[in-house]
């Protein structure tokens, strides 16, 4: 009896760990930190649909397999909390992954500042 609820508990944990790791989501610096929150953000599926200048400054990975709804609503809840415009949104042979874009004609001068300090700290001196 005791082997049977021991296993029943190890086939739950097992269970919601999978589950939760289902549709995982992680958030890749690759510029600059923004901390402006945009309520709402474009999504762009080819980048050739970008009309404003603009700048990438993070990666989204997920372990979605397809573009679907759920998976665009867990890359833009991840772009809006690392205050991009828009995201490019992106299907690999593996996983739909997001790219945060950030539109470079309306920068605050927050904005300008936290591009000054990333340029300055990945920037190789003599």
């Amino acid at each position: 009896m005791k082997r049977h609820i021991v296993f029943l508990l190890m086939f739950v944990l097992m269970s919601s760990c999978a589950a939760h790791a289902k549709n995982a989501v992680s958030w890749m610096q690759t510029g600059p930190s923004f901390s402006g929150k945009t309520a709402n953000i474009e999504v762009f599926f080819e980048e050739n649909e970008i009309t404003q200048p603009f700048g990438y400054f993070g990666r989204i990975n997920t372990n979605f397999n397809d573009i679907s709804d759920s998976a665009i609503k867990a890359i833009k809840k991840e772009a809006v909390k690392n205050g991009a415009d828009a995201v490019l949104v992106h299907k690999t042979n593996t996983a739909v992954t997001g790219y945060a874009i950030k539109y470079t004609e309306n920068l605050t001068e927050e904005d300008r500042q936290a591009i000054r300090n990333f340029v300055a700290q990945n920037t190789w001196r003599d």
